[in-house]
């Protein structure tokens, strides 16, 4: 009867009169606050419905209790490290390099440079050393050179780096320091310990004409004779002084009658007997007065 009736329609599957039956998310009721289904779990830390993941501090998704790193890696791979930080970002530069490349210092100090040695420690590479004088005075003083290998030649206190005399006061190509070590009394221009000696007149029958300085050797032939002892037509000759070097030396003469007057050169050498312009030297000036009277007549 209505009026005993506790519900006066029908009661749904969720024991509700005329209700909507289970309509809800559990059925006949929502999920309970707090819960994560109809089952009565909650999320765990990870967000896992009924997940056993207690926390993870750092939400990288990964649970503190297997997570490696709970933090941040840093560019180096170091939990919570500073980052590249060091001399080659993530490391110090490796003991034996010079560089983050991997690269060696070579023999001069280069680093990854290519000089393999310098033996002399002079910051020049072996390979490019350049042997030679490296001594600024010498003769053959070699601006390019590098390595110094004992070659370098001096001017003597005599002779200048092209072997010229540096003092010659008469100009005869003997330096005047060898003046008083090398006499030359006939003046010849040569020292008179290198002197050949010989028969130097020409006319003479022996003749040396390799000889330097006359030895008194000489023998003339006999008035009107050759050498070989036969006769000249007397209108062909004509006897005098054929020797040139002699005071009384005749051109004209044909063959030598013995009458040449010579120097004494040991004793006339003394006065500075060839000082013609007795100017104290011997030199161009006496030439040029014997000049003068080359081939002048003498009565």
């Amino acid at each position: 009867c209505d009026d005993v009736d506790d519900c006066i329609g029908q009661l749904d599957a969720c024991g509700i009169c005329n209700g909507p039956g289970e309509v809800y998310e559990c059925g006949c009721a929502d999920i309970p606050e707090g819960d994560c289904d109809c089952n009565g779990n909650q999320l765990d830390a990870l967000g896992v419905c009924g997940g056993d993941c207690a926390a993870d501090a750092d939400a990288d998704g990964i649970c503190d209790d297997v997570d490696d790193c709970i933090g941040q890696l840093d560019a180096c791979g170091i939990c919570n490290g500073p980052g590249e930080v060091y001399e080659c970002g993530c490391a110090d530069i490796p003991e034996g390099d010079c560089d983050c490349n991997g690269n060696q210092l070579d023999a001069l100090g280069v680093c990854g440079g290519d000089c393999a040695a310098d033996t002399d420690g002079d910051g020049i590479c072996d390979t490019d050393e350049v042997g030679g004088c490296t001594d600024d005075t010498a003769c053959n003083f070699n601006p390019g050179a590098t390595d110094e290998d004992g070659s370098c030649t001096y001017s003597g206190p005599i002779l200048d780096c092209n072997g010229n005399c540096i003092n010659d006061s008469d100009g005869d190509g003997i330096c005047d320091e060898d003046e008083n070590e090398c006499p030359d009394y006939n003046g010849n221009g040569i020292c008179d310990n290198e002197d050949v000696f010989g028969c130097t007149y020409i006319g003479a029958c022996n003749f040396d004409e390799n000889a330097t300085a006359d030895d008194g050797t000489c023998t003339y032939a006999a008035a009107g004779f050759n050498c070989d002892g036969t006769s000249i037509d007397d209108s062909e000759t004509f006897a005098g002084c054929t020797y040139s070097q002699a005071l009384n030396y005749s051109a004209a003469a044909t063959f030598d009658d013995g009458s040449c007057v010579f120097l004494d050169l040991l004793e006339e050498m003394g006065s500075c007997f060839f000082d013609v312009s007795d100017d104290g030297i011997v030199n161009t000036p006496d030439l040029l007065v014997f000049l003068q009277y080359w081939e002048s007549t003498c009565e």
